[in-house]
């Protein structure tokens, strides 16, 4: 029989010697806005979010859906490509951050893999307003025109409608197309100086499409119509005279377009245990400018403004 302090030591040692009880992965619903990195278990099927120094945040089905990491307005961004990506300012970041944590010589990258439709990577326009600039003052042309004419009836009056007001029709082109999401469409609100009164401005929304010389035209109207009631003569024959002023001006801007989402990067062989894995842009490039990219244009802009009314009767 053994003596009671060799089993009293054995236990003792079987305690201290004994291997942790495994840890347990947070179960989670949507990826964490902090989560800096994303493996894909394809064993599992679950994608695992990891935090800027490595830390396991937690885990939920790679077939889960979630929202995109930036809300935006529809027509407002683009998806973007692995090629794409890597022509961002700070791709580098990106490369290191992969070096780094798995190494290099992967096989691809990617923006928007279908296997994962809600971990993509979109080019959006950006919270700024883009400001648009005129190339010097507009010209402006007033010239006095006439209505056309309108019998005064039996009881001595006459209605007249007159419009005031202005219309203002602009083109848009674009002069340096951005290498990224090239031939895309995105809606975008920029601000122009009010051709009338330059030290005012207005603001629309444009259509920009990033190829190089491609137009988007645009039509704003500020006018009211009025009826005038005019008293004379029955019989005469009366009308409204009105000037009418038309404004050119010629202007330059600029859009700024911010990338966001996931870049994913592909191993032939796996990498910490995986050969999957995505990168957070918006967390490892924090700088925005270091994830944007301009599509700069020119604008042509025409007003018609109509005044001054006045009625003659003859």
């Amino acid at each position: 029989m053994l003596a009671p302090k060799f089993i009293a030591l054995c236990a003792f040692l079987t305690a201290a010697f004994a291997f942790p009880a495994a840890v347990e992965i947070p179960q989670l619903s949507a990826i964490p806005a902090n989560a800096a990195h994303l493996a894909h278990d394809t064993e599992r099927d679950v994608l695992i979010a990891y935090d800027l120094a490595g830390h396991i945040l937690g885990e939920l089905p790679a077939s889960a859906g979630g929202p995109a990491l930036d809300k935006r307005d529809p027509g407002t961004c683009a998806n973007i490509s692995g090629d794409d990506v890597q022509r961002l300012p700070g791709w580098n970041m990106l490369s290191d951050y992969a070096k780094n944590n798995w190494g290099d010589n992967w096989d691809k990258v990617d923006a928007n893999p279908s296997d994962y439709p809600d971990r993509g990577a979109q080019l959006c326009v950006s919270g700024d307003i883009a400001q648009v600039t005129f190339d010097g003052e507009p010209t402006c042309n007033t010239q006095s025109q006439t209505s056309g004419g309108t019998i005064v009836g039996a009881d001595g009056t006459v209605a007249l409608s007159a419009t005031q007001g202005t219309t203002t029709t602009t083109t848009v082109t674009v002069t340096k197309a951005s290498s990224i999401a090239v031939g895309v469409s995105v809606a975008a609100t920029v601000s122009f100086p009010e051709i009338v009164d330059v030290t005012s401005t207005v603001t629309s929304t444009v259509t920009f499409t990033n190829e190089l010389s491609s137009a988007n035209t645009f039509t704003t109207s500020d006018t009211q119509t009025q009826t005038l009631t005019v008293q004379s003569d029955a019989g005469k024959t009366c009308s409204l005279t009105f000037d009418v002023q038309t404004c050119n001006a010629n202007g330059h801007g600029s859009q700024r377009m911010v990338a966001n989402g996931w870049a994913w990067i592909y191993y032939g062989k796996k990498k910490q245990g995986h050969y999957k894995w995505a990168i957070n842009m918006n967390v490892v490039i924090p700088d925005e400018e270091q994830r944007a990219t301009y599509i700069d244009f020119t604008t042509s802009t025409s007003s018609n403004t109509q005044a001054q009314y006045s009625a003659v009767c003859q």
